[in-house]
């Protein structure tokens, strides 16, 4: 991904979103001017997130370490080259806050990421529970499958 911000490059103009991740499909990410973004607002609202205990603001003061390290990684003047605001009102984020931003709308989705990390470090490989279940199908015979459920 580009290492650029958000704030120069961003001319209001419509852009089309899509899920990256079978395991967060209301997830939805797009490109402003080569960056790419994801659509915070719309995954907030997918999520019908109580606005009065989570919100962007919040955001951005509960996680202000780990976005500070990651505008200093992309070598940005400012934090809020992270953000901006779409033409319909909607928060897009760089995309390397993604994660940040899902365990801090869920907490448990911080331990399913802990979690796979840990399969990481410990098997040196890990898979998703998507792509479990879709090679199962794949590769298993459906009588095998049935015992399983």
């Amino acid at each position: 991904s580009p290492s650029r911000g958000l704030g120069d490059v961003y001319k209001r103009q419509k852009h089309k979103c899509e899920a990256w991740y079978p395991e967060l499909p209301d997830l939805l990410f797009g490109q402003v001017m080569g960056v790419s973004v994801f659509n915070a607002t719309a995954f907030m609202n997918n999520r019908e997130v109580d606005q009065s205990q989570c919100s962007i603001d919040n955001y951005k003061e509960t996680c202000s370490v780990i976005i500070d390290l990651y505008a200093r990684k992309l070598g940005l003047d400012s934090l809020e080259q992270l953000f901006l605001t779409d033409d319909n009102g909607d928060t897009m984020i760089h995309e390397v806050l993604a994660f940040s931003f899902v365990e801090y709308i869920d907490p448990a989705f911080s331990v399913y990421m802990h979690d796979r990390m840990h399969e990481l470090f410990y098997n040196g490989m890990v898979v998703s529970d998507n792509y479990l279940a879709v090679a199962a199908k794949r590769r298993l015979p459906k009588s095998v499958l049935e015992k399983l459920v």
